[in-house]
């Protein structure tokens, strides 16, 4: 496997596979192994020497040979690596290389807020929720008027459990506007948010999620009948009968709404 790029600089100077190479160790090292990027370019030369006595020989043996350069590559790294490489200092024997590849790097320009989504989702796709949250609330960061962020934040929230941090981003979603089939998704999410909080025994999570939800869809018996339950579960007696009643004045006769409400009586 290499990265072996077709984009060149220009007619006569084409890009090195060794700088792309370093490029991403770099932004591996930083990211998900603590080192900073003076000791990874220190390391460098090590890696070459190691490769050059245990790989290049035996790669005509090999059963297949893959490509992982993708033309886009430069761009999505300058956003990590050049923040990275700006840390070394002057006085570093690495400041020298480090100080070449920014040069290097100042001829892409960056795939910044689309960059963070894609690795956002990329990572939810994964249920990496962690690591979907730092790239989705760096992109609000950038993009704070796109509900889509908010969206797909809030889901990355709900992944690892943190119900008020969903619930603010849904929130925060709708009030954006835009794109309806975006809102009725984020409204969706209002929705999932409330029956996984219930289903996990946090009454008062669930009581916001379906609190929110009953405000754009007051006509779902079932959302009004959920958030009785939740108030129930909460020990807010008062507020679950209010819910149980609507409930029956939505869907009249619905027989789990009467059993609350015969069961006080």
């Amino acid at each position: 496997m290499s990265a072996l790029t077709q984009l060149t600089v220009d007619a006569h100077e084409r890009i090195f596979t060794s700088d792309s190479r370093l490029l991403r160790r770099i932004v591996r090292d930083r990211l998900f192994r603590g080192y900073h990027a003076e000791r990874t370019i220190e390391m460098w030369p090590s890696v070459r020497r190691g490769e050059t006595r245990h790989i290049f020989p035996f790669q005509e043996q090999s059963d297949a040979i893959f490509n992982s350069a993708l033309v886009y590559e430069p761009a999505v790294l300058k956003i990590y690596a050049e923040r990275f490489l700006l840390e070394v200092p002057t006085q570093s024997p690495s400041f020298p290389e480090a100080d070449r590849l920014l040069r290097f790097l100042a001829l892409f320009v960056p795939v910044f807020a689309e960059a963070l989504f894609g690795g956002g989702m990329a990572a939810l796709r994964e249920a990496k929720f962690s690591e979907a949250i730092g790239h989705l609330v760096e992109y609000i960061r950038l993009k704070p008027t796109d509900p889509q962020g908010y969206l797909n934040v809030g889901k990355a929230y709900l992944g690892t459990g943190a119900f008020g941090d969903a619930l603010a981003a849904f929130v925060r979603g709708l009030a954006q506007g835009g794109d309806p089939t975006v809102r009725q998704e984020l409204i969706r999410a209002l929705w999932d948010g409330g029956l996984q909080a219930l289903t996990r025994g946090d009454p008062r999570s669930a009581i916001g999620f379906l609190s929110e939800y009953v405000r754009h869809d007051p006509r779902n018996f079932s959302a009004y009948l959920n958030l009785g339950k939740a108030y129930w579960q909460a020990g807010d007696r008062f507020q679950a009968l209010s819910a149980f009643r609507r409930v029956l004045e939505l869907s009249p006769g619905h027989g789990e709404a009467l059993q609350f409400l015969q069961g006080v009586r």
